[in-house]
């Protein structure tokens, strides 16, 4: 079986999640007591590029449909909230790194003649991305050259976390920022949903995280929470998936009501369905 670093135990184990993807496989989600963090177990021999490699798996896919236009809308939207929040930390760079870029809908949307944006993808290069500006390895990426690094939903699909905390930690420039969004496992939409919650996405994700235990986890590599904000509209996206993965019969109102009670709720408990944290550099 697949084996993490940094010794995380299987101290509880909290589901037994399903690929509602690819396979249909059932996967064993443990918690390791001591940092709070949820991982998943799989086979080695499992391809981890094969589970993206799939016209269900919606950033990726080329399918177009009213699913998909309503996704890119609300990206773009996603876009230009992410920008205004970041605005301070984005106002005093010239360069970035986006790091799990994907489809290049970030990096297309980031270029600019005053801002120079890198990209990196072990999957995927998209077309709109320059080969000079593209990397497929992290090892491959030149250290102290960013000032910020954006990990949009891509630090829960890496293999090997420690290891890719540490290299991205060298990329960044004193004082520079690391940009980090994942899904949080205690948000309502979370706990309503349990084992069929969709940011699960097993075996994609393969780390599950709180806001305690991701801060705390980048401390050990000395980067500090700044600040922090939720993505709001992405409660309910995963809630309307997590509906149809329990086969209701009305998704999308069900993923509208439960998404915005997860918002609100959020509002006083502080655990959204989806954050982004802003982390400085320590030298």
């Amino acid at each position: 079986m697949f084996h993490v670093e940094q010794n995380f135990k299987k101290d509880q184990l909290v589901y037994k999640a399903k690929d509602y993807i690819k396979r249909g496989e059932v996967f064993l989600i443990y918690k390791d007591n001591s940092s709070g963090i949820l991982w998943t177990e799989f086979s080695q021999n499992l391809s981890h590029k094969e589970n993206y490699n799939t016209v269900q798996y919606t950033p990726h896919s080329k399918k177009t449909n009213l699913f998909k236009r309503v996704y890119k809308i609300s990206q773009n939207l996603m876009f230009l909230y992410k920008r205004i929040l970041l605005g301070r930390e984005i106002i005093v760079s010239k360069r970035g790194l986006d790091f799990g870029s994907g489809d290049g809908a970030f990096f297309r949307y980031m270029s600019s003649s005053s801002f120079t944006i890198d990209a990196l993808d072990p999957f995927f290069k998209a077309k709109n991305i320059n080969q000079e500006n593209f990397y497929s390895d992290l090892a491959e990426v030149p250290d102290n050259q960013y000032d910020m690094i954006f990990m949009w939903h891509s630090l829960e699909h890496v293999q090997s976390l420690e290891n890719t905390i540490n290299g991205v930690y060298k990329k960044i420039k004193a004082n520079g920022s690391l940009i980090v969004a994942v899904p949080n496992y205690k948000s309502f939409d979370s706990r309503y949903y349990k084992e069929v919650w969709a940011a699960l996405d097993v075996p994609r994700h393969l780390w599950h995280f709180t806001t305690t235990s991701i801060s705390n986890l980048m401390l050990n590599h000395n980067l500090k929470l700044k600040r922090s904000f939720p993505l709001l509209l992405d409660a309910y996206y995963i809630s309307y998936l997590s509906a149809k993965n329990k086969k209701s019969y009305f998704p999308i109102v069900e993923g509208i009501l439960i998404g915005t009670l997860s918002n609100f709720i959020g509002l006083f408990s502080g655990q959204f369905s989806s954050q982004t944290y802003v982390f400085k550099k320590k030298n």
